[in-house]
């Protein structure tokens, strides 16, 4: 399962990275045009002198003049799509008319006359029109208007290649487009069927068109599009989970209220739960002035919400559970439980615990629901009147695991509560001291969400300790030490903790932990945060619950194992059908114009 999950985010390094300028697309366009010329002259016996005078001149005629054309044409008649992108889309497009117009040329010049190099030339404008037929479909979602949008560029082509004639057609110009729009129309057929191809298994899955929802996947990943949720709601479950609520107060007003929503923070950018973090913290602080910090609960992908909707009856729950609590004077104690590679720190206030538990430096990723609440009964066997269980989340090293029921882990993690519940300390007085950071001077990039980073200073007694939170999905294990180095440094034991927040991950392969990149500002506003959280230590009081949380609309346990196969499925079938389909498609066009 780890294995197919590794392939399905792999397939998302193909959407990383960011366009050029239109301006520097341009310069492209021109650029491969001329050279593209400058080839097609030499290889008609021309001088370089005379292949870069003429033959340059002659590429960007009937290469680079219909691409920019094109853009302009297309971009006119779907104002909504970015110049830029069109662009680009004739740039890729032209490349491919390049390489049947050079191959046409290495036709001509050896006097193959079995293929008509002309023909050839009207097979690579189809290929054209199947290009940009499909990114219209898809990437941009003009269903309506794709069939137009294909045959721009084509056409434009042909026109200006007509015009300027360096190859000789033997074929009246009316006649090269029928011949062009019947070899577009075969490439449309290889295109549906490619469609149906990707539709057929997914629509039997799920019941939903494979195509529509790669449409809004995409949408999302570049427009920030939510439509997807519609999707998920259709093949989402209802779920019943838990909501961990501890707060604390000082001098009659709400100071810090740690959560933990026992629901997956994706699958990425704004969809479902993946902004809940800055959602439900947001909303909390608006109604109480605290200071909120949101974790990672003990849940995998499966928790998933199907919209960003969902969070409504976590911040209706979360208000409910602060209107019940008996605030007292808050005593406690933190300890560490060890087990083999597992550790657990636990916080234990008037007899109520918050545990978070770590592998880190080693993999620290997602636990099953159904092992948190094994946790959670072992801490209060072991003597805690309630307790709640946090995934640190806080060591990315590439390796993409989830920790599930029977797995070795789970024993360890299991002995690590139990150790951290029996090595409880003293009881003693605790001040407490918050502070945060936005970080939004950050940008994604550094791995960091909305809600940026946020401290809990500890003090019992004299003895400090900070829970250090990144809303960011994990980070990298040696920011993590320089961090934790860094504030035992200033005489303070911490640990660093992200909500496994997906809405960062809009990004190459989407792992975009924090620290990736700034790591040396990220350590330095660490600690700022850590320092201003012990300017406003205080003694405090406070309480605990966990609410259960009905009807929770998750995408489901059999739903993502399902689309995680299904998806390596179609990608493994399609890397071999879809080349064949599109070459049987080209030769069987090149064979049919030919008898026109």
């Amino acid at each position: 399962m780890q294995d197919s999950t590794e392939k399905a985010v792999g397939l998302t390094r193909f959407l990383s990275g960011s366009l050029p300028s239109s301006f520097r697309i341009f310069i492209l366009i021109v650029l491969l045009s001329f050279f593209v010329g400058i080839i097609a002259g030499l290889l008609s016996g021309n001088s370089l002198i005379a292949s870069i005078a003429h033959g340059g001149g002659e590429g960007v005629f009937i290469i680079g003049v219909p691409a920019v054309l094109s853009s302009a044409i297309c971009f006119l008649m779907g104002r909504r799509i970015r110049f830029r992108k069109i662009l680009f889309v004739s740039f890729a497009s032209a490349i491919v008319y390049s390489l049947f117009y050079i191959a046409a040329r290495l036709i001509q010049a050896g006097n193959f006359a079995m293929v008509n190099s002309f023909n050839v030339m009207l097979v690579g404008n189809a290929l054209v029109f199947a290009i940009w037929f499909s990114v219209i479909y898809i990437i941009f979602n003009l269903r309506k208007s794709s069939l137009f949008f294909g045959i721009v560029q084509p056409t434009l082509n042909i026109v200006f290649f007509m015009a300027y004639s360096p190859l000789a057609s033997g074929t009246a110009p009316e006649l090269a487009l029928l011949k062009l729009y019947f070899a577009s129309s075969i490439f449309l057929v290889a295109v549906y069927a490619m469609f149906w191809l990707v539709n057929a298994p997914i629509k039997r899955t799920f019941g939903v068109s494979g195509i529509e929802a790669g449409s809004l996947f995409l949408a999302q990943w570049f427009e920030k599009s939510k439509k997807l949720e519609d999707v998920f709601d259709e093949v989402g479950v209802e779920i019943d989970t838990l909501l961990g609520v501890m707060a604390f107060k000082a001098k009659g007003r709400l100071k810090c209220i740690f959560l933990i929503p026992y629901v997956h923070f994706g699958p990425f950018g704004n969809l479902g739960g993946s902004e809940f973090p800055y959602l439900l913290s947001n909303a909390i602080n608006e109604a109480t002035d605290a200071e909120v910090m949101v974790f990672h609960g003990t849940a995998t992908h499966d928790f998933n919400p199907v919209s960003s909707g969902e969070v409504v009856k976590f911040i209706k729950r979360t208000q409910d559970a602060l209107k019940e609590m008996r605030f007292k004077k808050a005593l406690g104690s933190i300890s560490l439980g060890k087990y083999e590679t597992c550790r657990v720190h636990s916080l234990v206030v008037n007899g109520k615990g918050f545990l978070a538990l770590t592998r880190a430096p080693r993999t620290t990723e997602d636990i099953d629901f159904s092992l948190g609440l094994a946790f959670r009964n072992k801490a209060i066997a072991g003597g805690l009147d309630e307790a709640m269980i946090a995934d640190a989340h806080n060591a990315e090293t590439g390796e993409i695991s989830r920790i599930e029921a029977g797995d070795p882990l789970s024993f360890e993690y299991m002995d690590a509560v139990g150790k951290a519940v029996e090595n409880r300390g003293k009881d003693r007085p605790i001040k407490l001291g918050v502070a945060a950071d936005t970080m939004i001077d950050m940008g994604k990039e550094a791995g960091v969400g909305k809600d940026g980073m946020k401290a809990a200073l500890f003090e019992f007694d004299g003895e400090r300790f900070a829970f250090i939170l990144f809303d960011g999905n994990s980070i990298l294990p040696n920011i993590r030490r320089e961090i934790k180095s860094a504030v035992k440094d200033m005489g303070i034991g911490c640990e660093v903790m992200t909500t496994d927040s997906h809405s960062a991950n809009v990004v190459s392969g989407v792992i975009n932990p924090v620290g990736k990149v700034k790591g040396d500002e990220i350590v330095k506003r660490a600690c700022l945060c850590v320092s201003k959280a012990a300017k406003n230590l205080e003694n405090v009081e406070a309480d605990m619950r966990v609410e259960k949380v009905e009807g929770v609309r998750v995408f489901g346990v059999s739903q993502s194992q399902q689309l995680i196969g299904t998806v390596n499925a179609i990608v493994a079938v399609m890397r071999i059908v879809a080349p064949l389909l599109f070459l049987g498609a080209a030769l069987f066009a090149l064979w049919a114009i030919a008898k026109i």
